[in-house]
């Protein structure tokens, strides 16, 4: 099976460097020239690695999953908490502070569902409170446009609770609306997947809910989840089958969160693959560290 290099890339393939198989173990390899003679086969990832055949790919991607860093767990952030801040701007009093407190404390809801559901304290309100806590602006609910179809894997959304809400082009600015926290280490994971750069900005928990329906319709379809631990080798298997059956140009990888995110780019369509990971003991999910007081 071929696996057709975009005709835009061509003169740089010509480079003799681009063109030696990345494959420990190819059997062409070397010399240079059986690149040459292969320059219009092959797939590449996002280091500029080219494979010429789909055995050389998956050796090669299996060895890169398995050196991929693990997430650390992030740094402690000194916030004002959720109940102090509506607090102290007089939206709420001492009392009702405790008493959403001891509910969120019985119950597991959120403080602020708390508030609303028992004091009629405005979305708004708390939607300003927690933009205040992570310094960043209100994204208007009105001006919620879809980005790209599909950019973004739908697991992810709904997991980390962002969505994206406007893309710039012109400059691949993408503005990132967060329902509850601000996920920098997933942000960075998409700076990185997609070569954008991100501006994280907070929407309200109703237009995320409204606009994750209209959105997980375009991109539910194209995503591929693997809850189940799997290895390296596996992982690397399973992608390799998925780039032969979209005819896969480039391969992407990121560790996002508590999942390896990998993007297959084909000549028509393109794939998200998200991997519960092989060291899942060790790979931190930033969720599981979150303060309750700053982040409901």
């Amino acid at each position: 099976m071929h696996w057709k290099v975009p005709y835009g890339r061509m003169f740089h393939l010509l480079k003799p460097e681009t063109l030696t198989c990345a494959g420990a173990e190819c059997s062409r390899r070397y010399p240079l020239m059986n690149g040459w003679i292969q320059r219009d086969e092959g797939l590449r990832t996002q280091e500029g690695d080219w494979f010429c055949s789909p055995e050389c790919f998956e050796s090669g991607m299996t060895q890169r999953l398995a050196q991929l860093p693990v997430s650390q767990r992030p740094a402690k952030m000194n916030r004002i908490p959720l109940g102090l801040l509506l607090h102290n701007r007089g939206v709420i009093t001492t009392e009702q502070l405790n008493a959403a407190l001891h509910e969120h404390r019985k119950s597991g809801l959120k403080l602020g569902e708390c508030l609303r559901r028992n004091y009629g304290v405005a979305e708004s309100e708390i939607t300003g409170a927690i933009a205040a806590q992570w310094s960043c602006p209100i994204f208007p609910t009105a001006e919620i446009s879809p980005a790209w179809s599909g950019i973004l894997p739908l697991r992810l959304i709904e997991r980390y609770r962002v969505l994206p809400v406007r893309l710039v082009e012109s400059t691949r600015q993408l503005y990132v609306g967060c329902a509850e926290r601000v996920p920098y280490d997933v942000l960075y994971a998409i700076e990185r997947m997609l070569e954008l750069r991100t501006e994280p900005c907070m929407i309200s928990d109703s237009a995320f809910a409204s606009h994750l329906r209209l959105y997980g319709n375009d991109t539910a379809e194209n995503d591929i989840v693997v809850e189940s631990l799997t290895s390296p080798a596996e992982v690397a298997r399973m992608t390799r089958g998925y780039a032969q059956q979209l005819q896969a140009e480039e391969v992407r990888y990121v560790v996002c969160g508590s999942y390896v995110w990998l993007r297959v780019h084909g000549r028509r369509h393109r794939m998200n693959l998200l991997y519960r990971p092989w060291n899942s003991a060790a790979m931190l999910n930033p969720l599981d560290f979150r303060t309750p007081m700053l982040n409901v």
